[in-house]
């Protein structure tokens, strides 16, 4: 469940994500929503409890589940992959997300 003490969570890996893992992270009750984020493709999963399922620069899978304050934003570029988990909504968060340097 989010928590009440953090407002905002950004993170960033180096990873990529395919749309064979967004197909694993839809479980009927969360919902993915694709978007853009500074004209880059962009995921918008919100609802349920999720988890991130990416590929490590070796190819690897690598599941997380960190969910702390509420829906995410989810962008790449340049090879990183980028994570924002706000409870603002899509308009709000993406907007953050493109102050991203």
């Amino acid at each position: 469940e989010p928590s009440g003490d953090v407002g905002l969570l950004m993170t960033q890996v180096r990873g990529t994500v395919t749309d064979d893992l967004v197909k694993k992270l839809m479980d009927g009750s969360t919902n993915v929503e694709r978007t853009t984020v500074s004209g880059s493709e962009a995921l918008w999963v919100h609802g349920a409890r999720h988890a991130l399922l990416y590929l490590d620069p070796r190819g690897d899978v690598i599941e997380e589940n960190i969910r702390l304050v509420g829906d995410v934003l989810i962008w790449q570029r340049g090879g990183v992959l980028y994570r924002l988990e706000s409870n603002l909504g899509l308009d709000e968060t993406r907007a953050l997300a493109e102050s991203v340097p």
